[in-house]
This record gives C-alpha cells, sequence and structure tokens, in this order.
C-alpha cells in the first residue's frame, strides 16, 4: 500500500537490483514514484496517479509540481488532482500531448544566442534537471559557449527560450 496524504492506493512495485547510467548511481533518493503512462510501465504496472484516477481519489485527473529555486532545499510541492493557484504567477497554460508514452509536446522553436530550432518535439519530465536532444542540435547550440563557464560572469552567457504553442519562456544563464 502507498499511503499519500491519508489516501491508500494497492501498488504493485519493482525492487531494482543493478542500476545502469552514472545518474542513477549519483543520485540521493530512495525510489521512483512513475508518473507515466501504463504504455512505458515496467511489465505492465499500473502506475500511481492512474490508480489515483481509478480509485476516484482524485477529482481531477492532472498533477503539477512546484521546485524551489534552491537546490537541496525545502518547499517543493506535488499536488495530485490539479495544481495549487497559490505557486502560480499567471495563468495555467495547457499543451496538448502528441503521444502517449512520454509527456511529450510540440515544441515550436528553441533559440540560444545565434541558433534557432524549430518544429520539435519534447519530453516535458520533472525527473530530470537537463536539456537533452539530438547531437547535431545540441553542438550547435553549445557551439556558443567557452569549454569552461565561469559562474561569476552569468550575464555574458545567452538565454535559451523556448516557444510553445506560440508561447515564450525564457531561462536566463
Amino acid at each position: 500500500m502507498v499511503s499519500v496524504a491519508g489516501e491508500k492506493v494497492r501498488m504493485t512495485f519493482g525492487e531494482s537490483t543493478k542500476l545502469n547510467g552514472l545518474a542513477f548511481l549519483a543520485s540521493k533518493f530512495d525510489g521512483i514514484l512513475g508518473m507515466a503512462f501504463p504504455s512505458i510501465s515496467v511489465k505492465g504496472v499500473t502506475p500511481f496517479f492512474y490508480r489515483l484516477v481509478e480509485e476516484n481519489i482524485v477529482d481531477d485527473a492532472s498533477f503539477s509540481f512546484y521546485l524551489t529555486s534552491v537546490p537541496g532545499s525545502e518547499g517543493s510541492k506535488l499536488t495530485f488532482g490539479g495544481y495549487n493557484k497559490a505557486y502560480t504567477s499567471g495563468p495555467m497554460r495547457y499543451y496538448p500531448l502528441i503521444g502517449e508514452n512520454y509527456w511529450l509536446i510540440a515544441l515550436d522553436q528553441v533559440k540560444f544566442g545565434n541558433a534557432s530550432f524549430d518544429n520539435l518535439k519534447a519530453v516535458v519530465d520533472t525527473g530530470t534537471s537537463v536539456i537533452v536532444g539530438p547531437s547535431d542540435i545540441i553542438t550547435k547550440l553549445t557551439s556558443e559557449l567557452p569549454s569552461k563557464i565561469d559562474c561569476k560572469n552569468l550575464s555574458q552567457y545567452p538565454n535559451i527560450s523556448f516557444t510553445i504553442g506560440g508561447d515564450l519562456y525564457t531561462l536566463t544563464a
């Protein structure tokens, strides 16, 4: 049984006995609570959030994350069944999925300095803090960066912007 905020859900658990990839070996966590689709779940196990929906524990079949801006700090939140308006600063935007294997959406454009790429696909995933993509695109995007970044001079580095559904999201250095 998994108990969250007083609600109990019967789940099938898996155990990893071997880890592949440095990301998992270097991470400090005790397990993974997958929020993906049944189509990619291991051995067809119904994912946790799907169980919440199936058992009518949540009224809204959506979930949201609030992540603090300071790594390792307290305060990040996961909300099942919608979102907490206290953690928003504007209207909520929704983008259609273009597949039901990952949280895959259309990405109109990515811009980084003088490099720009149009009509891409993106996976929105809170399980990682990295941006990955095809090597030819990533090479062009990062060619404007020195091999060693001096964090004391962040203002000299370009922003990266993502246009999704016509909405522009810009990340500063």
